[in-house]
């Protein structure tokens, strides 16, 4: 019952220290390797928040109750990112 945490630590737990390290290496393959595993590690936290929605919406909502939530964050990434 508690994998989606467990997801979002595991890959929080990545994705920072990936993030640190990647523009202090010292050549652009070893920084790409860094940026690869950051790529993953956020992708890990994504899914960690639709699981946790998934195991609290009821079985006949769940299709509106994930569009709604990418739907939100697409909104919020448009409208918080560079223009």
């Amino acid at each position: 019952a508690d994998a989606p945490l467990r997801l979002l630590i595991a890959a929080f737990a990545v994705m920072v220290p990936a993030a640190t390290a990647q523009p202090l290496m010292p050549n652009a393959w070893l920084s790409l390797v860094f940026v690869a595993l950051t790529t993953l590690s956020i992708a890990g936290v994504t899914a960690a928040g639709i699981i946790a929605l998934l195991d609290i919406a009821p079985a006949n909502a769940r299709g509106q109750i994930v569009a709604l939530y990418y739907m939100t964050i697409s909104i919020t990434g448009l409208g918080l990112g560079p223009t």
